[in-house]
């Protein structure tokens, strides 16, 4: 569910990523300010877009800022973050209340664009004429939160730079780079995680593809990665880029030295009419939040300024207030650090909420925002009856939830540890559901999926959910509860967003000898769920009005029990793929609300629940993984 409330809170727990913590997104929010770098060693910040106002920030001599981002680090403040292109340039990082020098993160020659993504690792280009065109990838350390770690990271928490290519193909001149937080799962030429990069001369954008990101980072010295083509030299049509970002719709705009802003589909298709027209030659562009509403803020040459735009319900931008400055180049706020467009869309639609993570959305209604955040919770630090610790909670807005006996945690660092993501989002979903895609080895656990000729290993990871404040009832309570529908990587299917905890199952999976196997539990859980007529208690009769589909749904869960009390998994396994069927083709069936209060995806929960019992029923191998949509 979706809280944009919620306060910061120093504790115990490590904080792998503050994403969440702060307040809602209102006209005045200190992460709504827009930053932007010039030529006289300066950042600033604009005080009024009406008024046509800013002031300076950040004065650093020596420096060249070009490219910059703006990370929330809750009650930490805000963090400028600047690439500077002289010939010892690099990445350095600032407080934006104060404008304090916190250091050099990295050095970069010739740093110019930069990009940060939803876990706060950086992405860079350089601009060396002649010389090197390269991308690199500065990671955010989880462990520079430790005192003892402090004392070996780069400011602002970061490890060492890796070159993810020593030389982009085919350029001569970079211009951008861009993490992709959202994308359709079918037809974009990109995908969650994946990091896009914008060459000016020739005219291109390529693509890095998450998994080989993941390579590269796993082993800095492989090969480098090759990119593929998003947008080649003839889309451009003769325009120059100089930098891009992406609309909340998905759409890429890229902003050209000849003053127009290109608008392209997601599957890279150039849109007409152009986002905007400049008044002189565009630089860079970025999208962010004002007052909840999304917009663009574009730097301009030939004349100077900064422009602001609002986003028409056609996708072009109506201009909204402008700062006259001197040759501006980055710009950008904080608005989106812990935030993702989730764009309404009737295919899959793929969201990256934190690095380390992909939501994937079935179909999604009602366009919203996604933010997650990222605990890792020693096992040891549970409290009485084995309930999430108090600071926790109060972080993470959770309640008392529980982890059951059989629940357990991986080894990191020799410490039996949880990972636990709490994602709340604001789109719709109703009639459809999530799939969560968990890269735990980013956080420093080794898990594995076992082969299909083989039983299941107890410690195969395996994904469970825990209603978070806002949630409605579920028939277990405040219980984590399993949501596997998969092993690849750690994947869980589910109706809703609530916290989401990774561990292994010391349960039987099918062993009908063990009263409390897997499959058994899982096919009770969606009965008392399917039945129950008290939505306190989790029940979703209530919430199904068709008379005859709630009759034949009862049937084929009846049929699937027998048929698992018989042995024959295979016919039960059928008749759930029937009852997923039966909700699927009744959309009419369900109501999102009760009259008297009360709301909650009842279908998608119900689909949720048998596909994960499907996956149970038929071994739970890595051959019995039940996606909604190819892994990206």
């Amino acid at each position: 569910m979706f809280r944009p409330e919620r306060a910061a809170v120093v504790f115990s727990i490590t904080l792998v990523s503050s994403l969440g913590l702060s307040p809602a997104l209102l006209a005045q929010d200190p992460r709504e300010t827009v930053y932007f770098t010039g030529p006289n060693n300066t950042i600033s910040k604009v005080t009024s877009f009406p008024s046509g106002t800013a002031q300076p920030v950040v004065v650093d001599q020596g420096a060249n800022f070009k490219g910059l981002v703006v990370r929330d680090d809750g009650s930490g403040g805000l963090k400028v973050i600047a690439a500077s292109s002289t010939q010892g340039g690099g990445i350095r990082i600032y407080g934006a209340a104060d404008g304090a020098h916190l250091g050099q993160v990295v050095g970069f020659p010739m740093a110019a664009g930069i990009a940060v993504d939803t876990g706060g690792s950086l992405y860079a280009v350089n601009e060396v004429s002649g010389g090197p065109d390269e991308l690199i990838l500065v990671p955010r350390n989880a462990s520079c939160g430790t005192p003892a770690e402090q004392g070996t990271c780069n400011p602002g928490g970061y490890g060492d730079a890796i070159t993810l290519d020593h030389q982009v193909d085919g350029a001569t001149l970079l211009a951008g780079v861009q993490f992709v937080a959202s994308a359709s799962a079918q037809s974009a030429l990109y995908q969650a995680g994946d990091v896009l990069v914008l060459v000016e001369n020739p005219a291109t954008l390529w693509r890095y593809k998450a998994a080989d990101i993941e390579a590269k980072k796993a082993d800095p010295g492989s090969p480098d990665p090759t990119p593929t083509s998003v947008l080649p030299t003839s889309s451009f049509g003769g325009a120059e880029p100089t930098g891009f970002a992406f609309a909340p719709t998905g759409e890429i705009l890229v902003t050209t030295v000849q003053g127009r802003v290109l608008r392209f589909g997601p599957g890279g298709a150039l849109l007409s009419p152009d986002f905007a027209s400049l008044p002189g030659s565009g630089v860079k562009i970025s999208v962010g939040l004002q007052g909840g509403i999304s917009k663009a803020f574009v730097t301009v040459h030939q004349g100077g300024s900064v422009q602001r735009f609002t986003f028409r319900a056609d996708g072009t931008g109506a201009p909204d207030g402008a700062v006259a400055t001197n040759a501006p180049d980055g710009v950008g706020n904080a608005s989106l650090t812990d935030a993702v467009f989730v764009a309404a869309s009737a295919t899959p639609v793929n969201v990256a909420p934190t690095s380390a993570q992909i939501i994937t959305y079935e179909q999604v209604a009602v366009p919203g925002l996604a933010r997650a955040q990222a605990f890792l919770l020693p096992e040891s630090a549970l409290e009485a009856g084995r309930t999430i610790p108090s600071d926790l909670r109060a972080a993470a807005g959770l309640p008392a939830l529980t982890v059951p006996p059989y629940l357990h945690a991986f080894e990191l660092n020799g410490v039996p540890t949880f990972l636990v993501m709490v994602v709340d989002s604001s789109a719709g979903i109703f009639q459809f559901t999530l799939q969560h895609h968990i890269q735990e080895h980013d956080f420093g656990f080794e898990t594995s999926c076992t082969t299909p000729t083989q039983d299941p290993s107890p410690q195969e990871p395996r994904t469970f959910l825990g209603v978070d404040l806002d949630d409605p009832p579920i028939v277990e309570g405040l219980s984590f509860i399993d949501i596997s529908s998969g092993c690849a990587s750690n994947l869980g299917r589910g109706g809703g967003t609530s916290a989401i905890l990774t561990g292994w199952d010391s349960r039987s999976v099918n062993d009908r000898n063990d009263p409390d196997n897997i499959s058994a539990s899982k096919l009770n859980r969606l009965e008392a769920a399917l039945l129950g007529t008290d939505p306190g208690a989790g029940g979703l009769a209530p919430f199904i009005t068709n008379k005859s589909t709630k009759k034949a749904l009862s049937n084929l869960l009846n049929k699937a029990m027998h048929a698992f009390g018989a042995g024959n998994n295979p016919d039960a396994m059928a008749d759930l793929q029937s009852f997923v069927a039966r909700i699927k083709s009744s959309p009419g069936s369900f109501r999102e609300c009760l009259s008297g209060g009360g709301c909650r995806n009842a279908p998608g929960e119900l689909v949720a629940r048998a596909v994960s019992a499907i996956y149970m029923l038929c071994g739970a191998g890595s051959s019995c993984n039940q996606l909604l949509a190819p892994l990206p």
